[in-house]
């Protein structure tokens, strides 16, 4: 949300949609991120697994997502493959201007949706380890 803030207010980048828009999904990704580190860290006994797996599982997710390479650039079984992951809807649901967009509606419902998923999968792998 900083960057968000400095990108308008510091350097002057043009942001045409709405930038509490922008903020509410960058929030919710950032719960999506805690509800996923829950999960690893609900199915791992220590502490070097959980790195393991976050650095391991984290890179591809970046990487597939559309954040740093896009989409249209991947070979389709790739792009098709990263329609699974917690962050692509939600990039290109950046990328558009105002709810009247379904890809912005779907990047908020699909970020809930994986937050939900993750934490309630977490709460049930802690439960069934007492």
């Amino acid at each position: 949300m900083l960057l968000l803030i400095f990108a308008d207010f510091i350097f002057k980048v043009e942001i045409k949609g709405s930038i509490f828009l922008a903020m509410a999904l960058i929030f919710m990704q950032g719960i999506c991120g805690m509800s996923y580190g829950l999960l690893i860290s609900s199915v791992c006994e220590q502490e070097i697994e959980v790195m393991e797996v976050a650095l391991g599982s984290v890179f591809p997710i970046l990487l597939s997502s559309g954040i740093i390479w896009p989409l249209e650039g991947m070979p389709s079984a790739m792009r098709f493959l990263s329609n699974f992951t917690p962050l692509t809807h939600s990039v290109e649901a950046m990328r558009c201007w105002s709810f009247g967009y379904f890809k912005v509606w779907f990047g908020f419902v699909n970020a809930g949706a994986w937050s939900l998923g993750f934490f309630v999968i977490a709460a049930i792998l802690f439960a069934l380890r007492k």
